[in-house]
């Protein structure tokens, strides 16, 4: 779960097939964005990666449609 997201554009985009970066130098991994009904959206999200990824509360994540920041938020 993502929490504390912040949209460049203020409104989350369109399309929920993203990439996201979750550290500095971090490739770039395919992901899908969902709602959840328990959760404040667009501020809060729940994050589905295509591939296992090894994450830890605290850190950010960084969304991207191609090679434009979309905006990001930290896992809760």
């Amino acid at each position: 779960t993502l929490k504390n997201i912040n949209w460049i554009s203020g409104l989350a985009p369109d399309t929920h097939q993203l990439t996201a970066q979750i550290r500095y130098h971090g490739e770039k991994l395919l992901c899908h964005i969902l709602r959840d009904p328990h959760r404040v959206w667009p501020h809060e999200c729940v994050v589905q990666f295509d591939q296992p990824v090894l994450v830890a509360p605290g850190q950010s994540v960084v969304f991207y449609h191609q090679d434009v920041c979309l905006g990001g938020g930290v896992i809760e």
